[in-house]
């Protein structure tokens, strides 16, 4: 049914439904990681997959009842892709849709993804099956803490996650030679244009 994606971190708890496909740690920057997981997500065999992050990550006690209602509402609907809530730990009412995304592998096969550039998984492989919706299941299942040296902390992960939202949208992304200045960090969210 679900194939958990974890490029190489360990994490905290395993699902309990599914696999779990762990591949190799990409070399710490926002291209090397976008293509790990592109080219982890196009070895899955199941109707689904959902990429963990790893790490001290929590996923609660319904992760896996809530998992299997996203993918039995995409069964239902038809739709690509379904999510339920993660929190950001530290920030009181912060919800978030980008650590508990299910999407359809046969839709993620039917892409036709970039094969480099500085893009961010996320906005770019999400915006562009969010289009036809989203099946969403307002539950938290999943907490997120980030790591000191992990992608949110990496220098070019704001403007890769601009070029990948672009590239859903159909844009242009912004120059690849553009210069991220040292004072730019990671938010949650997508980030304002440079």
């Amino acid at each position: 049914m679900i194939t958990f994606i974890l490029l190489g971190n360990v994490i905290t708890r395993t699902p309990t439904i599914g696999e779990m496909l762990v591949v190799e740690r990409s070399p710490p920057n926002a291209e090397s990681l976008c293509f790990a997981r592109i080219n982890a997500a196009k070895q899955v065999k199941t109707e689904y997959f959902s990429i963990l992050d790893g790490g001290e990550d929590i996923l609660y006690d319904n992760f896996e009842s809530s998992t299997e209602y996203v993918c039995n509402q995409l069964s239902i609907t038809g739709l690509d892709i379904g999510s339920s809530m993660d929190i950001l730990r530290g920030t009181p009412g912060g919800r978030y849709m980008q650590h508990c995304v299910v999407c359809r592998t046969s839709a993620f096969n039917h892409l036709d993804l970039p094969s480099s550039g500085l893009f961010h998984f996320e906005p770019m492989v999400y915006g562009v099956l969010r289009k036809r919706g989203i099946v969403y299941h307002d539950e938290i299942i999943y907490e997120w803490i980030p790591s000191p040296s992990g992608a949110a902390t990496w220098k070019d992960t704001p403007l890769a996650r601009i070029n990948g939202g672009r590239w859903a949208s159909g844009k242009y992304p912004v120059d690849f030679t553009k210069v991220v200045p040292d004072n730019m960090t990671y938010r949650p969210g997508y980030p304002k244009e440079l």
